[in-house]
């Protein structure tokens, strides 16, 4: 990589080393610049081949940077996915570069895989607190890096105006900086999501603790109010641990009010914590039923092991108890039933019945898809096959990464003919098309895509399928007849990439596999399990060394337990055939 430095620093000739006075170099090498004995006292930094002395921190830098590093790690600590490091060197080969940025946040998974030695790791979030000798080097070459090697966010924050600056999406080593919303605030792509669990979890205790405020003075009201609403909920909307933890928090809660009772303590976890564990990534809403059943067993036998301790033998309070005990449990389904859609619409999160009501065949754009596009429409039911066991496989979302396949190319419905799958009359279009034509007509059908899922009101987390699921991949073919035809002249590779951005979560990952395994085994036709498992190995390396993986949390034993899945259902479509012989033909009576 080759980057200049426009910013000339006032960097020392020489510095003091353990071996007296030395010269520093102009331009290193990183493992030069990692052996070159600098001193104690002192920060350098090598950006882009140049070593570059940091300025010493201020007393407003220090304090600005404690408590970004304070909010980071307590917004870690709820995510438990990521992890916050201050002020440490990041190596960065392919850029020429030793950086060492005030914050970066990593993914616990990557930070757990790290081998000792410099952190070479790619961060998802690199934070730099300005200073008036740094502002050319952070608003400029050191930008550069980051978006040149794919850092998902650069944050510089400034500590005399307080102003924040976010550049995202890198793309073709340039980032896109993110406006201001209408309240002046930027918002942080990898905080969105995490708020909007947080405000659904503060929303739901609140609303909770209202009720059983008013509830408790009344011992019949207190035992019927259906608290464990609460955990069904978010063990449908976020996971188990959420409502886990939610389910203790409002059992305490119910302590509170009741005076300090054992036996409210008790009833209310007892049933939270079934909710949370009975229910999940749901697909019936005979789950809520089943949940609710399971909370009113709890429940009740709850209430029977108090009634015991206290040699409580009266009938009639036990059946009154019982009745109580099953009226909490229907009513908790019910509720978490029916305000399940209102939650996930005010918090914007999408709920596993809506993506079963899109699942529909019979939705318009699944239609569109199948009457325009036939072959793409089946090609996306097996990618979806594919997708949904591999998920199955990993603990990721089965239903989320189904159903976001059978709409991922739904942009191809523009210009079906331009694909070959849908090339049903055996016509290639792109014989009379320039390469970049060809390139163009297909790497728009991502655009298409998103232009067509904003039109059927199609969920924010069902659009990110579209782009991601060919990241910045090349559409290398087209790229290698453009080479050939003009190979007197270099051809920008820029042309012949998708736009991206490459997979943000594990989800739209296995889709980009996914899409690649279907498309190369179609082609190819493999006529071995060997075969198979070669060309599965094969797309998926591919996508590991060209980067598309960097940003997606994928661990590499989820790429092999996500290949034992494609292995398996490909197997099943590619099985040799036995060919039985034909019949011989019937003997014919002359007389008859």
């Amino acid at each position: 990589m080759s980057l200049t430095t426009p910013y000339a620093p006032q960097t020392p000739e020489k510095v003091k080393t353990s071996k007296g006075k030395r010269a520093v170099p102009k331009n290193m090498k990183p493992g030069e610049f990692l052996k070159f004995d600098w001193p104690d006292e002192q920060q350098w930094e090598l950006v882009a081949a140049t070593p570059v002395l940091r300025p010493s921190p201020d007393f407003r830098h220090q304090i600005l940077l404690g408590r970004l590093l304070h909010e980071w790690i307590k917004w870690c600590d709820i995510s438990q996915d990521y992890g916050a490091i201050a002020s440490m060197g990041l190596l960065l080969e392919q850029a020429e570069s030793v950086l060492c940025p005030d914050l970066m946040i990593f993914a616990k998974s990557d930070l757990k895989a790290h081998k000792p030695g410099p952190l070479n790791l790619l961060p998802k979030v690199v934070v730099e607190v300005l200073s008036r000798e740094s502002a050319t080097l952070d608003h400029g070459p050191k930008r550069d890096i980051y978006a040149f090697i794919g850092v998902p966010e650069y944050w510089i924050v400034d500590p005399v105006s307080g102003a924040l600056t976010v550049y995202t999406n890198p793309k073709d080593g340039e980032f896109t900086q993110l406006p201001a919303d209408t309240s002046g605030f930027v918002r942080s792509p990898l905080m969105v999501r995490r708020l909007r669990v947080l405000a659904l979890i503060a929303f739901l205790i609140l609303f909770f603790s209202i009720g059983i405020k008013v509830a408790a003075p009344n011992d019949v009201l207190l035992y019927l109010y259906p608290v464990s609403a609460a955990a069904m909920l978010l063990a449908v909307l976020v996971d188990a641990q959420a409502a886990l933890g939610v389910a203790l928090v409002l059992a305490f809660t119910t302590g509170f009010f009741a005076h300090d009772s054992f036996e409210g303590i008790s009833f209310a976890l007892a049933g939270g914590a079934i909710a949370a564990l009975s229910l999940g990534r749901i697909e019936r809403l005979q789950a809520f039923l089943w949940s609710g059943t399971y909370v009113a067993i709890a429940n009740t036998a709850v209430i029977a092991a108090f009634h015991i301790i206290a040699r409580d033998f009266d009938w009639a309070s036990w059946g009154e108890a019982l009745v109580i005990a099953l009226a909490n449990g229907a009513l908790s389904g019910l509720i978490a039933l029916g305000s399940l859609f209102v939650m996930g619409k005010l918090f914007g999160i999408t709920t596993p019945l809506e993506l079963l009501d899109l699942s529909r065949p019979t939705h318009p754009l699944l239609q569109k898809l199948l009457i325009e596009a036939p072959g793409t429409y089946h090609h996306s039911l097996i990618v979806g096959h594919l997708a949904e066991q591999a998920a199955h496989r990993i603990g990721a979302d089965a239903l989320l990464v189904r159903v976001g396949a059978y709409y991922h190319d739904v942009g191809k419905t523009y210009s079906s003919p331009s694909f070959v799958e849908n090339q049903l009359d055996g016509v290639n279009v792109h014989d009379t098309l320039t390469p970049h034509a060809s390139a163009s007509i297909v790497i728009n059908h991502v655009q298409h895509g998103l232009a067509l899922a904003k039109k059927y009101g199609l969920p924010e987390r069902l659009r990110e399928f579209i782009p991601q699921h060919h990241g910045t991949t090349l559409a290398a073919y087209f790229h290698r007849m453009a080479t050939k035809a003009n190979s007197d002249r270099p051809i920008d590779e820029k042309d012949f990439r998708y736009p991206g951005p490459k997979p943000q979560s594990r989800e739209t990952a296995i889709l980009m596999l996914a899409d690649g395994v279907e498309a190369t085994t179609r082609a190819e036709r493999p006529a071995t399990p060997e075969q198979i498992r070669a060309t599965i190995d094969r797309i998926v390396n591919e996508r590991l060394r060209d980067g598309q993986l960097d940003e997606s949390d994928l661990t590499l034993r989820d790429l092999q337990q996500i290949k034992v899945a494609f292995f398996g259902v490909l197997q099943g479509l590619f099985h040799p055939r036995v060919k039985y012989p034909e019949a011989p033909p019937e003997k014919v009576d002359s007389e008859q």
